[in-house]
């Protein structure tokens, strides 16, 4: 399903040399992992978690999850020389299914790092049906809504201010103005988040990328904003501005 992008340097042991009495440091690369997983403010999310009205966000309704799927795109590693290797382009997470919680086996130089990656994809790769195994998942946004894919699917019910359990989608994908119409135009609400002083070594064989789901609701009234948030401009620019906070990694 994914597509590695390792640069050179990183598909072989990289060798530094000390030239001081024809003596050589041999830098090795190590393998590890990269862990992705989710949480309501620090309590772990798993799909046994799922359907059940546990989870209180900030503007008070409660809420349970029945759908979470996410894209994870552009996993860069920068070595303290200020070397980039990309090591993933995209990377699906669907917790319902299980699919894509864990990258195994990436092969970097020990050393410290800055890592980074994006929350959906930037404009210049959000190109309509070009993933095949993201249109297999049903990813695609529709071309009146704008196009390419989604950025998010978080599924699940509330209980609203007169106290009936209700339903709601928070799907986030490119802000779209003008939907239904031929002039539909896309702004880009990808979210770029990154860590420094990454350190990878024998000690360390596991990066754990985290989303605190809390962070999408905070603020947001799901009484006004429920369903439909596909095609609403502002409320995809609002989403935007919450998932800010949403990532870690560590």
């Amino acid at each position: 399903m994914k597509k590695i992008a390792l640069i050179l340097f990183a598909a072989i042991a990289v060798i530094a040399c000390d030239k001081n009495d024809d003596n050589e440091t041999v830098v090795e690369n190590v393998n590890f992992d990269i862990n992705f997983s989710q949480n309501f403010n620090g309590t772990s999310i798993t799909n046994a978690n799922f359907n059940n009205v546990d989870y209180t966000v900030a503007n008070g309704e409660m809420i349970s999850f029945s759908r979470m799927r996410y894209l994870i795109t552009d996993i860069t590693f920068t070595n303290q020389a200020g070397v980039s290797t990309v090591v993933d382009e995209y990377n699906f997470v669907d917790v319902g299914e299980e699919i894509g919680a864990t990258i195994e086996n990436i092969s970097l130089p020990v050393g410290a790092y800055t890592v980074s990656a994006r929350f959906g994809f930037t404009e210049a790769d959000n190109t309509t049906n070009a993933y095949p195994d993201l249109n297999n998942a049903s990813w695609n946004v529709p071309e009146p809504m704008g196009g390419g894919y989604h950025y998010m699917q978080l599924e699940g019910q509330y209980i609203n201010d007169i106290g009936a359990t209700v339903g709601y989608a928070y799907h986030t994908i490119s802000a779209a103005q003008d939907v239904m119409t031929p002039e539909v135009t896309r702004e880009d609400t990808s979210i770029l988040f990154t860590a420094s002083n990454i350190v990878i070594s024998n000690d360390n064989n596991i990066i754990n990328v985290k989303m605190n789901i809390a962070e999408w609701f905070n603020p947001w009234n799901l009484n006004e904003r429920d369903n439909g948030l596909m095609g609403n401009y502002d409320a995809q620019i609002d989403m935007n501005i919450n998932g800010q906070t949403a990532f870690t990694i560590e």
